[in-house]
């Protein structure tokens, strides 16, 4: 027989159900229009299922974003940036560079875009995660400012100074055994951002869907969402794979929403987020024989600088620092000038306080949304006891 004080806890765990539901972030949905005939398959590697998808239809994505191949298809079709759709069991996927937000005001130009072809799997390469990308696969290349440095010092030990943990790699699973310069995912395609119009990655571990693009005299604005699907499900978001100094890893997780200012100047990208002006890190454009290079120098510690060109800003300086005066206020008042989701503007402000407010620990959830559920879900609690004690 269920005595009095064991409804008491019923009722307490109903509660705390209740606001825990409440307190956990919903998951967005984005949708995407394609802009050319896209072909999806289920994401059951199971399932040959595939579906076509014509020119102007809409899919509604979970703001998943993956990178590998299409679910069912042979690696030797190639490797992408591609976008989830649909729920179980009729979940399916799709390359990104195929699709754009249905409601962006904008879309990626040339000056920041790079049309990456498909990688491909290279013979007898190890790699932890990902496959090997095809050396001097890509025309250009977005990568992180320190790729310059490692290069121009013709040594690939430099870059421990900057990851010193991957010096303790070593597998002797491998033959020959596995060392850090021996990982595919420690080459090139480490550090290598990409920009499509749907979705955005920072480096391998860090992938973003679109919500909406805004073009802007210094750059783009970009409102997006931190993908809700990992391609490792065991990757902590706040270890990062590039820009170890940044405060971006350890403030945002999965899932969350954020708007990133994108500044162009010259052959250098530095990245931004509005809200807490974190600089994520600076971008470098990188050619074809930077490219074959580096991998080259990853590879056999040997590299031949001759004809490479060097990235620099506009007024020609190799300054890879980002700029002093952006007034990332002014800049993003802009951006709400146009009406672009002030009401998620809003929310990310929310966030922002919240965070402050919590010395540096993490918080996806403004603490007086969140004493509000509390103060509410104790008042629930109080008013079902007063009734059960009545009626006793």
């Amino acid at each position: 027989m269920i005595t009095q004080k064991d409804s008491y806890k019923l009722i307490i765990i109903l509660f705390l159900g209740i606001l825990l539901l409440n307190v956990l972030p919903a998951q967005e949905t984005l949708s995407f229009i394609a802009g050319r005939d896209a072909v999806a398959y289920n994401s059951d590697w199971i399932s040959d299922k595939s579906i076509e998808i014509r020119a102007g239809e809409i899919i509604n994505s979970p703001a998943a974003v993956e990178y590998g191949s299409r679910a069912n298809t042979s690696w030797e079709e190639g490797l992408h940036l591609k976008l989830l759709f649909g729920k179980k069991p009729d979940r399916y996927e799709v390359f990104a560079k195929d699709f754009k937000p249905t409601n962006t005001m904008d879309v990626f130009g040339e000056d920041i875009f790079i049309d990456y072809p498909m990688d491909h799997v290279l013979p007898n390469g190890n790699s932890f995660y990902r496959q090997a990308i095809a050396v001097g696969s890509a025309d250009n290349m977005w990568v992180p400012h320190y790729y310059r440095d490692v290069l121009a010092a013709q040594n690939r030990d430099s870059l421990l100074k900057i990851f010193p943990r991957w010096a303790d790699i070593y597998d002797t699973d491998y033959e020959p055994p596995l060392v850090w310069h021996r990982a595919t995912d420690f080459d090139i395609q480490n550090g290598r951002a990409m920009f499509f119009n749907s979705a955005i990655a920072l480096g391998w571990q860090t992938d973003l869907a679109v919500k909406k693009i805004r073009k802007t005299d210094f750059g783009y604005i970009v409102e997006c969402v931190i993908t809700s699907s990992p391609s490792d499900i065991w990757a902590d978001f706040s270890s990062g794979c590039i820009f170890p100094e940044s405060k971006f890893w350890e403030t945002y997780d999965w899932g969350d929403t954020l708007i990133l200012l994108l500044y162009l100047d010259g052959d250098c990208l530095d990245v931004y987020t509005y809200g807490n002006n974190i600089h994520v890190g600076t971008f470098i454009r990188v050619n074809r024989e930077f490219i074959k290079q580096y991998q080259s120098l990853i590879k056999t510690n040997t590299c031949d600088l001759t004809n490479v060109q060097w990235p620099r800003r506009a007024d020609g300086s190799m300054d890879y620092s980002p700029p002093a005066g952006i007034d990332l206020s002014r800049t993003y008042d802009d951006f709400i000038s146009d009406n672009i989701d002030e009401e998620i503007a809003d929310n990310i402000d929310s966030h922002e306080s919240a965070m402050a407010q919590d010395n540096g620990e993490k918080s996806s959830f403004p603490l007086p949304l969140l004493l509000a559920i509390i103060g509410g879900a104790a008042v629930a609690v109080g008013v079902v006891v007063v009734v059960l004690r009545k009626k006793k």
